[in-house]
């Protein structure tokens, strides 16, 4: 009697286990408002952890980069006057702050404490694809281990510009604007308002990865600038935000489409939408937190009679978390 009873409970658990939804993404995941700004948040464009559980924002607005403890609010910040148009955000392992002018055509590297350490490019000048020290819309910064440093001149360029850690050039990856595997360009059919590459990051291994804001895709390359291989991402619409969990997880924050899309191994695991988000630049923490800067405005009803309608106001920088 008993086996006859173990063998039905086991029965029962197989079918409920059978027959249970599983958990959609919006389930699986949360997206919490989060940070303290002074005043308002101005257009945020780029979020990062700093290996101290510290979080640093870049917005539009003075003083541009904020750094917030872990409880969201602000402890410092600096920047004050040097930026046209701040695009994106990044701290290196050994704690330096990079950050670029996409305007101005600079990279600007700083001590944690707002100290200006190197500027790389010629502020308000541009140069071509074959430039060795100038830039034409510069995206973001990736530095090696080694201090190596790798700019992604992708707003109107079309390259990745290496340099020593002194900021001495090296070489170009890329140069020619086409969507052939190591290359950057808009993919057939696609007309580009800027941004082609837009992201650039190291994996657990070293290789550089790369976004194209108007390619559904992620390229993959040396140190060296030698193409290893592309994986084509379906159902991307404008991939802008990149970041690498140790695992070498990929999550990419697609702002026109409002999600997150996870990539292993070449191959999508999970694509979170959530209403009312446009993710730009995305940072990722040691808990797995998900930090994003959302580059446009939500919009709000109105709450005084006397201004009927919608109030826009800046949506500034959201949390994903696993439920």
């Amino acid at each position: 009697m008993r086996k006859q009873i173990g063998i039905t409970l086991v029965a029962v658990v197989l079918a409920a286990a059978i027959f249970a939804s599983p958990k959609s993404s919006q389930e699986r995941y949360s997206f919490l408002k989060w940070g303290q700004p002074p005043g308002e948040w101005g257009h945020t464009s780029s979020v990062v952890w700093n290996h101290k559980d510290l979080i640093l924002v870049l917005r539009r607005a003075d003083p541009p980069i904020l750094v917030f403890n872990r409880e969201g609010k602000v402890v410092n910040s600096f920047g004050t006057g040097m930026f046209e148009r701040p695009h994106s955000l990044d701290v290196d392992r050994d704690g330096y702050v990079w950050a670029t002018d996409t305007q101005e055509n600079v990279v600007y590297k700083f001590s944690m404490d707002g100290k200006l350490l190197m500027t790389l490019g010629k502020k308000g000048v541009a140069g071509g694809n074959d430039s060795h020290d100038l830039f034409n819309g510069p995206t973001d910064v990736a530095v090696a281990a080694n201090g190596d440093i790798f700019v992604a001149d992708g707003d109107r360029n079309n390259r990745i510009v290496k340099f020593t850690k002194d900021g001495k050039f090296i070489r170009i990856i890329g140069g020619i604007k086409s969507s052939a595997p190591g290359q950057f360009g808009p993919a057939p059919g696609m007309k580009p308002s800027g941004g082609l590459v837009h992201a650039i990051a190291f994996d657990s291994k070293g290789r550089l990865i790369t976004i194209e804001s108007f390619n559904p895709r992620i390229q993959m390359f040396t140190q060296d600038g030698a193409f290893i291989q592309q994986w084509i991402i379906p159902g991307l619409m404008k991939p802008c935000g990149l970041a690498i969990a140790p695992d070498d997880t990929i999550y990419i924050g697609d702002t026109d489409a409002g999600s997150i899309t996870i990539v292993k191994n070449g191959k999508v695991m999970d694509r979170v939408h959530q209403t009312g988000i446009r993710p730009h630049n995305i940072g990722l923490d040691p808990r797995g937190d998900l930090f994003i800067a959302d580059v446009d405005v939500e919009k709000t009803p109105s709450t005084d009679a006397k201004t009927p309608g919608w109030i826009q106001n800046t949506a500034g920088i959201w949390k994903m978390v696993r439920n």
